[in-house]
């Protein structure tokens, strides 16, 4: 088919692109939160729904006010790491979150979308919880979505392997003639960079909005190709009302099987009520998604760099 063609590829690396990494100090790292099971690490993931895709729109004063809102939502969840999308990048909404990082002492990670699109994924990681600095590299998924995939590796104190976190907010399936076939070329291309990572790196777990709940093609084509084992492979929740009135289970996080890898994932909620997000009163059209990572408790040994 055209569209298939038009799609074909894999995932393109962006070196030298406009992604920031704000550390606002150095690491400096506690005792880690354990359990029986081992290291435990708290995630929020969360689209922000930004500013410009508004519907209707709101006033700059509006705009303001639901991000400080949301930010201090945030600051009193005090997740270990913070995945943003649709995460505007104006000055000022920059601004104000940057200030956020450096109070609460986290690094700061920011991947725009390509396309000149005015938004992207925005990680943000406690220091405290790490044992060096993060690195981070962006991947466009090479179609005119201009959706880019964010990957942060971690060394986590008191983890001797490191914990691979892939961000990303794939397309909306539009009933169209080719949304639908550039998410699933989306969903192929990912897998085959995870099962490309997971030759290397156990620890591995991807999380965002992915516009689709498990039963979703693409969404389901991508669990299968690359392994993964969702939070739940139910649907009897509701995270997003999109745009065309739609309640979607579309906000997950999934880990590496866990016979195949060291991470998994323990306890998950939403934030705010569907019956918030159903009315449109709540601060985005997303809730966000709280949950746990517990990865093996293994410690350096005196062969291993920590």
């Amino acid at each position: 088919m055209v569209a298939d063609a038009m799609f074909a590829g894999e995932l393109k690396h962006l070196s030298g692109y406009g992604s920031a990494v704000h550390t606002h100090g150095a690491v400096a790292a506690d005792r880690p939160s354990a359990s029986r099971d081992g290291v435990l690490l708290s995630l929020l993931s969360w689209n922000l729904l930004a500013p410009p895709y508004k519907r209707p729109r709101e006033s700059e004063q509006a705009s303001r006010s639901r991000a400080l809102a949301q930010i201090a939502l945030v600051r009193e969840s005090a997740a270990d790491v913070i995945g943003l999308q649709e995460f505007w990048l104006e000055q000022e909404h920059m601004e104000a979150w940057s200030n956020f990082a450096a109070s609460e002492g986290y690094c700061m990670l920011v991947s725009p979308r390509t396309g000149g699109k005015p938004d992207g994924c925005c990680m943000l990681v406690r220091r405290r919880r790490l044992a060096g600095l993060p690195s981070m590299e962006t991947y466009s998924f090479d179609d005119w979505g201009n959706r880019i995939l964010q990957c942060v590796t971690l060394q986590l104190a008191g983890c001797s392997d490191r914990l691979m976190l892939a961000h990303t907010h794939l397309t909306f399936p539009h009933a169209n003639g080719h949304d639908p076939q550039m998410r699933r070329h989306q969903a192929r291309k990912l897998a085959t960079w995870v099962r490309e990572q997971r030759s290397s790196t156990p620890h591995l777990a991807l999380f965002g909005d992915l516009n689709g709940d498990v039963h979703d093609p693409a969404v389901s084509q991508l669990l299968q190709s690359a392994e993964l084992a969702p939070m739940s492979g139910e649907t009897d929740w509701v995270s997003h009302l999109s745009h065309l009135g739609t309640p979607m289970a579309c906000d997950l996080v999934a880990t590496a099987e866990p016979a195949a890898g060291g991470v998994r994932v323990g306890e998950w909620s939403f934030g705010g009520s569907a019956e918030e997000l159903l009315a449109g009163t709540w601060l985005s059209d997303h809730r966000p998604l709280y949950a746990s990572l517990v990865l093996d408790s293994r410690q350096p040994s005196d062969s291993e760099p920590a």
